[in-house]
């Protein structure tokens, strides 16, 4: 079947935070035994160097700040789907 390669989540939603959108995805993937490991980015408006921290611990492969322009967004996806 199609694997999802990239999932991009904002830290800041309403109803369900990036951070716990991705525990709710790979405990479902685990749950499940599915191996889909795709590609976690999160858009942040909080762009300290210790919150990006953070979220990487809890499993995000990049974070990006919400004003980020579009020539940097476009690389960050290039870095994963050109693979």
């Amino acid at each position: 079947g199609n694997k999802i390669k990239i999932i991009i989540s904002d830290q800041n939603m309403r109803y369900l935070n990036g951070s716990e959108a991705l525990i709710h995805v790979k405990t479902f993937e685990n749950n499940n035994k599915i191996k889909n490991d795709p590609i976690f980015i999160c858009i942040t408006a909080d762009d300290n160097e210790e919150n990006e921290e953070n979220l990487k611990k809890i499993g995000f492969n990049e974070v990006m700040n919400k004003d980020c322009n579009k020539k940097k967004f476009t690389h960050c996806l290039r870095k994963y789907l050109l693979k």
